[in-house]
């Protein structure tokens, strides 16, 4: 079983992989969390998102996200009370895809910087460190 140093660092590899600009940490610095920092990382799975591209051959597929954020109770609450709005905001940011929007690397890193700004503007805090790409599928 893997403690807590590991899955972060195990997090912070995944995510500089599927991350092509820096991601900023609370203190909006973009400095990588201090050890203490790293082992109070906490993820939240969110639900998967099915998508239906909206060109002419339509295409569907699913988006698996993680949010990755710093402990702190009031950012895990916020998220909780918010989940619907989060979703629903996610929703309306692939519903207006096309195929060639998502077909590359550096336009799912471009969707991973939407959906995170996005979050962090209905969280309000700008404490939301990443958001974790699990899973993108298009058929």
């Amino acid at each position: 079983m893997m403690n807590n140093k590991t899955l972060f660092l195990f997090s912070a590899v995944m995510s500089l992989l599927l991350c092509s600009s820096p991601q900023k940490n609370s203190t909006g610095t973009g400095e990588v969390p201090s050890e203490k920092a790293a082992a109070a990382m906490l993820h939240y799975t969110l639900p998967t998102f099915y998508i239906t591209t909206c060109d002419r051959n339509a295409r569907m597929g699913s988006l698996s996200l993680t949010l990755m954020y710093i402990n702190n109770d009031d950012i895990t609450g916020k998220i909780k009370l918010k989940i619907d709005e989060i979703n629903d905001a996610i929703d309306g940011l692939l519903k207006g895809k096309q195929y060639n929007d998502l077909d590359s690397d550096e336009d799912v890193h471009k969707l991973i910087d939407e959906i995170e700004k996005k979050i962090n503007e209905i969280l309000l805090t700008g404490e939301l460190v990443s958001v974790r790409l699990e899973n993108i599928l298009i058929d």
